[in-house]
């Protein structure tokens, strides 16, 4: 079991990765939701003996700080989910 406080900061790790969306990767969100725990997708797709629940997290993001040239309001955001894996805290 995972205790994470809600609003805590995380940052995408800077590595491939076909289901976490490129434009966050190695950006600071917010984990706004714990959803679910589950084998990660690449474990399933591979069939790895040892693959192992892990938990997967709707993190937001600030759209101001994931598009250099964002113009709409500051308030304005994107969530995705990304399994924990793929996260770590924000320094």
């Amino acid at each position: 079991h995972l205790s994470l406080r809600r609003q805590r900061q995380m940052c995408i790790r800077d590595r491939f990765y076909t289901r976490t969306p490129e434009y966050v990767r190695g950006a600071e969100g917010v984990i706004a939701e714990a959803t679910y725990e589950s084998p990660a997708p690449e474990d399933e797709t591979w069939d790895r003996p040892d693959a192992k629940p892990e938990w997967f997290y709707i993190v937001r993001f600030n759209q101001s700080e994931l598009w250099d040239s964002y113009t709409g309001p500051a308030i304005d955001t994107l969530q995705t989910e990304i399994p924990e894996r793929w996260l770590e805290a924000a320094r």
